[in-house]
């Protein structure tokens, strides 16, 4: 079993490698706070683009207010008890331990309205950094439970991918590349690979790398799928890719003139009649009969197949 896929024409027809990947950016947080009450009003939606400091959120402060007011007006009055005690001081109508006392009591008070406006200003969320709102996760009048916001850092496109520890060496420090995105086939962007990690996936025999998109558009959205083309030489400029859907050869097969491959369509198979074309690369290429992604059965030659029969696919 193989999936009918896109396949490069043109100059980049045969990359150094190809390997599938999924859009992100740099960094993406989860926006909150430690403060916990009712929010008040959200100040963002999805897909807005937030500069750092910008006010996100505000929580209900009522309580704080009230409470802010009540040490404000105790230490106006405690300022003023100060300059009597210290004038009665001066007069030998008040002693030291007196004066001791009310200063006491008002760095008390300035100590309690230090820390409401501390709570207070954790009422009021803002944006850590830059960048754009991916989820939101609060309405007004709710708890925060997860956070405020999903929020990435998009000052650049990336697109993770997974490369086999065999092909690893294959590929330099900023070598030359080309993404396309699966859900818009027909555009190819110029990229570089931007980092390759440090530590290789036991378990999958892979290394992840990061290509940086360089001149990247609206189209890019986080974890849109894509194919990566390593290539030699660098694009200069985005461009309109040449590209053809193509099947395993060992898929088609011939009815006296006409070909057919056997479609995998919710548990059973399908004759479809097909028009193929010239090869590419070790692909035949489809010009009518079916659409990316399908499923067709490989060395259909090999089996008894019949249409309408129940299949069960295993995954590898």
């Amino acid at each position: 079993m193989s999936f009918v896929s896109y396949q490069r024409l043109g100059p980049t027809a045969q990359p150094i490698l190809r390997v599938s990947g999924y859009v992100t950016y740099p960094r993406i947080s989860i926006v909150g706070s430690s403060y916990q009450a009712p929010v008040r009003e959200v100040l963002f939606k999805v897909g807005d683009r937030v500069e750092a400091g910008q006010l996100m959120v505000r929580f209900d402060d009522t309580q704080l207010l009230a409470q802010q007011q009540v040490h404000r007006v105790a230490i106006n009055d405690l300022q003023e008890t100060l300059r009597r005690t210290r004038n009665l001081l001066n007069g030998g109508a008040a002693s030291q331990a007196d004066l001791q006392q009310v200063q006491t009591r008002l760095a008390t008070e300035q100590a309690n309205l230090a820390v409401v406006e501390t709570r207070l200003e954790q009422t009021r969320v803002r944006a850590p950094f830059t960048g754009l709102v991916m989820d939101q996760l609060v309405e007004p009048g709710e708890i925060p439970v997860q956070g405020i916001c999903k929020l990435a850092d998009n000052s650049s496109t990336l697109v993770e991918v997974d490369i086999s520890q065999d092909d690893i060496a294959r590929i330099g420090g900023q070598q030359p590349a080309v993404v396309m995105l699966d859900a818009y086939p027909d555009s190819e962007y110029v990229a570089r690979v931007d980092e390759i990690m440090p530590a290789a996936d036991a378990a999958r025999n892979t290394i992840a790398a990061r290509v940086r998109v360089m001149k990247p558009n609206s189209l890019f959205k986080p974890n849109m799928s894509t194919k990566v083309f390593l290539v030699n030489e660098p694009l200069r400029e985005n461009g309109r890719v040449e590209s053809a859907l193509a099947v395993d050869p060992t898929a088609v097969l011939k009815d006296g003139e006409e070909s057919y491959v056997w479609v995998i369509r919710r548990g059973k198979i399908v004759k479809r009649r097909v028009e193929t074309g010239a090869p590419i690369a070790d692909q035949l290429r489809v010009l009518d009969g079916l659409r990316a992604d399908e499923r067709v059965v490989t060395h259909a030659d090999r089996y008894n197949l019949e249409e309408g029969a129940r299949v069960k696919i295993l995954e590898q």
